[in-house]
């Protein structure tokens, strides 16, 4: 299991929490009280972000767009990217502006840290493939 902690402002400690190893599931747990925050776990090919009574899918919006959180009604409410170069990456979120603060930090949060995932992800399997190639 690995796991990320950082500080969230005045908000105290959190920790982001891997679970799993080939269908990861990922949360967000407060360390100074002990309990999840927000959670995205599996639901057969989608995953799900599930905090403070609300559900959200991570989708792909589209090439320009990134990815981001889809309410149940299609609506997002959330919308990332992130830009990899060689020496530095960067990248922006947009959060609806119409969900409760804490509730942004936490998709917020939890979207950046799946992109940060994802290109970790695409960047060993690329290694690997040129490792196997010159071989």
């Amino acid at each position: 299991m690995q796991s990320f902690s950082y500080r969230c402002s005045t908000r105290g400690h959190w920790l982001i929490q891997r679970r799993g190893r080939f269908r990861s599931e990922y949360a967000i747990i407060d360390e100074d009280r002990g309990n999840e925050l927000a959670s995205v776990r599996r639901d057969g090919r989608r995953r799900l972000l599930e905090f403070e009574g609300r559900v959200a899918e991570w989708k792909r919006l589209g090439r320009k767009s990134g990815f981001g959180f889809v309410s149940s009604d299609g609506t997002p409410l959330l919308a990332a990217r992130v830009r990899t170069g060689v020496l530095r990456s960067s990248g922006n979120v947009q959060v609806d502006s119409s969900m409760p603060e804490r509730e942004r930090l936490l998709a917020s949060d939890l979207a950046v840290y799946l992109l940060i995932r994802r290109n970790e992800e695409q960047a060993a399997s690329s290694a690997a493939a040129t490792t196997a190639a010159t071989s």
